[in-house]
């Protein structure tokens, strides 16, 4: 008689097959738990962002969990790929039936050596869009003054590096945007103030300001004989303003600036792999 034929087998068997039934009972309850989270965690967010949108207020940073913080960007993120996704569905018919062409600074980009180009989409164009759109939203005057400041250093930096410094142009630029961010850092070390007079009468106009400066910023990166397809490009752009806005006002800067980058990645993707194409 085997041991699968004897008592001893067949309760072996029976403990295995219910515990096998209560394991898998755990693991799907565990399923549904981690399913009803994350989908009270995505209604939470988007909920708070349209609530946020409708009545801006220029808050500090909320105190949250890291897990808690990491999730809202994640959220956050899905929201503005789904914006994108959309609008870029919208636009398909129009791509169909022209033939657009990459235009502006987007042009002066693409032209560049691949690693210069994926430098500048996913490092330097993220770092001083977020500082110069976003750095100085909370309204404080160290963030004001910390905003002017790089973007003062970054401008105007360049020309007077090139005469000291023999390196390629993104390294320099990588450099100077590294002084620009230290600048920054040491004042915001400077002890915190609450937001300039007046700035919580003006933030609402001055948030959705920004995003919509933001996407026009993008308007020229696509040239079409109809307006429509830059358009239909280009209004994604502005809702991604006002979702890493709130990032910024919410939950920092370091997390619309890792919005930003992400965001940015798959486009770089995307020119590396039609630089590799033959002509």
């Amino acid at each position: 008689m085997s041991f699968a034929q004897s008592g001893r087998g067949a309760n072996f068997v029976r403990r295995w097959r219910v515990q096998s039934r209560l394991n898998n009972g755990s693991h799907q309850t565990m399923i549904a738990s981690y399913v009803a989270s994350a989908k009270s965690s995505w209604f939470d967010t988007t909920k708070a962002f349209v609530s946020f949108l409708r009545s801006p207020r220029p808050n500090s940073p909320r105190p949250m969990t890291a897990r808690s913080k990491m999730v809202t960007i994640v959220w956050l993120f899905v929201l503005s790929a789904l914006v994108t996704a959309a609008f870029a569905l919208a636009a398909l018919p129009f791509l169909l039936m022209s033939e657009p062409t990459v235009a502006g600074g987007l042009s002066n980009v693409i032209d560049q050596p691949v690693v210069t180009m994926v430098v500048t989409v996913v490092i330097l164009g993220p770092l001083i869009e977020e500082m110069m759109f976003r750095g100085w939203l909370i309204g404080t005057w160290q963030a004001l003054i910390g905003t002017t400041a790089f973007v003062a250093i970054f401008y105007i930096a360049p020309p007077f590096a090139k005469d000291f410094v023999d390196a390629p142009l993104f390294v320099v630029q990588l450099g100077i945007t590294a002084l620009g961010l230290a600048v920054v850092y040491a004042i915001a070390l400077i002890q915190p103030r609450p937001a300039l007079k007046y700035f919580d009468r003006v933030f609402p106009i001055v948030f959705w300001a920004q995003g919509v400066l933001f996407g026009a910023l993008h308007f020229g990166n696509l040239y079409s004989e109809s307006i429509a397809l830059p358009l239909l490009m280009t209004l994604p752009l502005v809702v991604c303003g006002w979702l890493w806005g709130y990032a910024r006002v919410v939950l920092g800067l370091p997390a619309a600036l890792v919005l930003h980058i992400a965001y940015n990645v798959p486009s770089a993707v995307g020119m590396v792999a039609l630089m590799a194409m033959p002509a």
